[in-house]
Formats: structure tokens, C-alpha cells, sequence
């Protein structure tokens, strides 16, 4: 990568579920996943492919990006279930009713990357692409992995993000007891000049890294705390801006807080915790950085957004205004 050059976030739409569903979870409502070119274009995907190519849909007309500039973008979608629920569907109808009487025309929405690939064909894209599917940390990873991707050129713009549905197969399998929530979140990453992306405050990624925090099978802060201290130091060293931590995990909440404060403590930084109140499955990562996107006014600090699922902690360095290497 020149070294005039920094991998920024330049675009990003999220939507997240605000019609209930069952006990604790918000689902997208109909009528915005046919928003995708109308109800007769959408009706043969299966729905958390309708679900992401509406938020794909969207997010090129806000920002104008037309085909050919996707065309060799790169895809990393995250999700923690997929299109779990169509396998499902699919199975159980084939089982109960008898193989002859399931759909050929809808066996492709049934495997994990369907989505994703999905995507790929609607908008001809012909670069690599990509289901992280690890839980929680799936759409941070995502996003971690699309730019280590145009890091390493393999790829030199990418689409990244989250999407899951919510189902039968979601609710037997969420053992969360926070609200949760359906949502699908795109950005999309290119290498862009420090001056462009000063200019137009565009997110640029600092660094990004997945660990395993467990030690003798307990969670570690001493591990937590090691892996900012390292991270910090590493690609932050020569500034002394604000650092803001989001954390989200499938924790409760105050076992949650007490091993990331005693983890910040440890680190030796003067950091702000803050803790998310929603788990959005696959895109809570996405969700994260969306937030922090729209966000209309921020300084030159510098957010740690972790997404802990189960012993794995992934990492991901952001700054809206990186001061100019």
C-alpha cells in the first residue's frame, strides 16, 4: 500500500428490526425487503437474501455506486446463522411431505453462502467472496478480513458486513437473555489519500485482530488487557487521543462489565468503556461501526470496537479524523 494511502470506510447503511416478534426480538418488516426493484423481482430469494440485497440495494443509491466500480470488489459477508431457516424449511418439508414434493428452484437458497453469493450475482461482482459465519463476531470480522484483503491486495475494494434473519432455528439456538434484534449492515472499504479521507471524514481502520482470551478454560482479563495494551502501542503510539471501547458479548451483563473494566484497568490507558444493550446477531460488528459512521460530530479519538463470542475476542481499530502520518 502507498504509504500516502490509508483503507477507509467510505460508505455505510444499515437497518435494524423494529416490528417485535416473539418475547425479546425485533424483526424487519416486510416492506422494506421488497424495496429490492419491487415484490415481483424479490419473490424467488429466499428472505435473509431478500434482507440483503435491499440493504446492497440501498446503499448504492445512497452513495451512487454503480456496477461497474463494484464489479471487482471483493465480498465478506458476516453471519451468525445464515440461511439456516431455509435449510430448515427445505429439510423438514422433504422429510415430512417426501422428497418430490420440495421445489428444486429453492435448493440453492439452502446453503450457508447463499446470501453472499446471491449478492455476488445480482451485481455481477467478480472478486472473492466470502460467509464468515463465528457468531457474534462474524460481521467485525468480516470487516477485519476485507481489509486485511485490500491490505494484502488481493483485492482492491470490498464490500463487507452482517445480515441474519429471525427464525425457529434463531430462537432454538440464542441463549441471550439481552434483547436481540434482526439487522443487516453493509460498508464498503477502499484505499483512499490521507488528504480525501481527512477531507471528507471518512472511517479509517487502524488495525484489526481475533484472539482466544481463555486461559484454563476461564475468561481472561489479563489476556483482554494484553491484547489493547498490545494493539495500542503497536498503532498508537505516537498519539494521545481520546480511546472510546464498545463492547458487545454474549455475557451477562455483569459478568460483561466486570471483566472489561478490570481488562481496561489492567491495560494502563485512560479509556472510555461503553457496553451495547442490543446483540444483532451476525452484523452486531457492522451495527457498531454504522453507529459510529453517522455519527455527525466526533474528535480525533480513536474507537476499539470487541466482540467477544464465547473464548474469542476480535478487535477492530477505527478513527473517524486519523491524524496524518
Amino acid at each position: 500500500m502507498n504509504i500516502d494511502n490509508v483503507i477507509c470506510i467510505t460508505s455505510s447503511e444499515c437497518y435494524v428490526g423494529k416490528e417485535k416478534s416473539g418475547d425479546h426480538a425485533c424483526v424487519i418488516d416486510e416492506s422494506y425487503y421488497i424495496y429490492y426493484q419491487g415484490e415481483n423481482k424479490s419473490r424467488h430469494f429466499d428472505r435473509i437474501s431478500k434482507i440483503l440485497l435491499t440493504g446492497m440495494s440501498k446503499l448504492c443509491d445512497k452513495y451512487n455506486l454503480n456496477m461497474e466500480k463494484l464489479k471487482t470488489a471483493g465480498i465478506y459477508l458476516g453471519t451468525q446463522y445464515s440461511s439456516c431457516n431455509s435449510i430448515h424449511t427445505f429439510d423438514s418439508k422433504a422429510l415430512n411431505d417426501s422428497p418430490l414434493s420440495v421445489n428444486p428452484i429453492h435448493f440453492p437458497d439452502t446453503v450457508i453462502n447463499s446470501p453472499a453469493s446471491q449478492l455476488s450475482i445480482e451485481y455481477k461482482m467478480e472478486n472473492e467472496n466470502f460467509t464468515i459465519s463465528n457468531g457474534l463476531n462474524a460481521s467485525l470480522d468480516a470487516i477485519g478480513i476485507a481489509y486485511e484483503s485490500i491490505l494484502s491486495k488481493a483485492t482492491e475494494i470490498a464490500i463487507a458486513g452482517g445480515v441474519d434473519e429471525w427464525g425457529k432455528i434463531q430462537s432454538y439456538g440464542t441463549q441471550c437473555k439481552k434483547e436481540v434484534a434482526e439487522a443487516v449492515g453493509l460498508v464498503l472499504l477502499e484505499e483512499v489519500k490521507q488528504d480525501e479521507a481527512r477531507q471528507k471524514s471518512y472511517i479509517q481502520i487502524i488495525s484489526y485482530v481475533s484472539e482466544n482470551v481463555k486461559k484454563d478454560c476461564i475468561l481472561s482479563a489479563d489476556i483482554i488487557s494484553e491484547v489493547l495494551r498490545k494493539q495500542i502501542e503497536e498503532n498508537l503510539k505516537d498519539y494521545e487521543q481520546k480511546i472510546e471501547i464498545f463492547v458487545s458479548s454474549l455475557l451477562d451483563e455483569t459478568d460483561e462489565k466486570h471483566l472489561f473494566e478490570e481488562a481496561v484497568k489492567k491495560s494502563g490507558f485512560d479509556i472510555e468503556l461503553h457496553f451495547n444493550n442490543k446483540i444483532y446477531f451476525g452484523a452486531t460488528g457492522v451495527v457498531e461501526v454504522d453507529k459510529i459512521y453517522k455519527k455527525s460530530k466526533l474528535d480525533c479519538s480513536f474507537q476499539i470496537l470487541l466482540n467477544l463470542n464465547k473464548s474469542i475476542l476480535s478487535c477492530l481499530i477505527i478513527s473517524r479524523n486519523p491524524p496524518v502520518s
